[in-house]
C-alpha cells in the first residue's frame, strides 16, 4: 500500500471530516479514494465489516472500474484525508504503475476472498458431517 501511496502522490486531494460518510451504497460517484490518513468504517447493510487506517488502501475502485455503483458505504471514524482518482483511464495512460498496483492489491482481495469462502465451505461441510454423525448416535439402538 506505500507503493500505492507513493504513486498516487499527485493526485489531487480531499478532507473528510470525522463522522461524514465517504462513500455511499448504490452511488455512482466515479472516483477511487486512497488514503492517506485518517481510519475509515466500511458497512453493508447496517453491519459493520471492516475499519481501515492503512496509509495508501483503495475505496471505490470496483464501483468506478466496472461503472456500477458501491457495494457498501464508507465513513470517516476520524478525520480523513485522500488522493482522488477520478478518470481510472486517464490515470491509466499517465501513471501505469499507478494502475498496476491497483490491479495488484484487487488480485489479493480476490485471493483472501477466495481463500474465506472456501474456509466457510469446509466449516459448513464439517458441521454437516458432524450433525449426521449426531443424529446416528441417536437413532441407532
Amino acid at each position: 500500500m506505500a507503493k500505492i501511496l507513493e504513486l498516487s502522490s499527485s493526485l489531487p486531494t480531499r478532507s473528510i471530516a470525522q463522522g461524514d460518510t465517504i462513500l455511499t451504497e448504490g452511488e455512482k460517484d466515479g472516483e477511487i479514494l486512497i488514503l492517506i490518513s485518517g481510519t475509515v468504517e466500511i458497512r453493508k447493510d447496517d453491519k459493520i465489516v471492516t475499519a481501515i487506517s492503512s496509509s495508501g488502501a483503495i475505496f471505490g475502485e470496483v464501483a468506478l472500474l466496472l461503472n456500477e455503483g458501491h457495494s457498501a458505504n464508507a465513513v470517516a471514524l476520524s478525520d480523513c484525508e485522500f488522493h482522488v482518482m477520478d478518470n481510472a483511464d486517464d490515470v491509466m495512460s499517465k501513471n501505469p504503475e499507478l494502475y498496476r498496483e491497483i490491479s495488484k492489491t484487487l488480485a489479493r482481495r480476490l485471493t483472501r476472498v477466495s481463500e474465506k469462502v472456501a474456509e466457510l465451505l469446509n466449516r459448513v461441510e464439517f458441521e454437516k458431517d458432524l450433525n449426521d454423525f449426531e443424529m446416528s448416535l441417536f437413532w441407532e439402538d
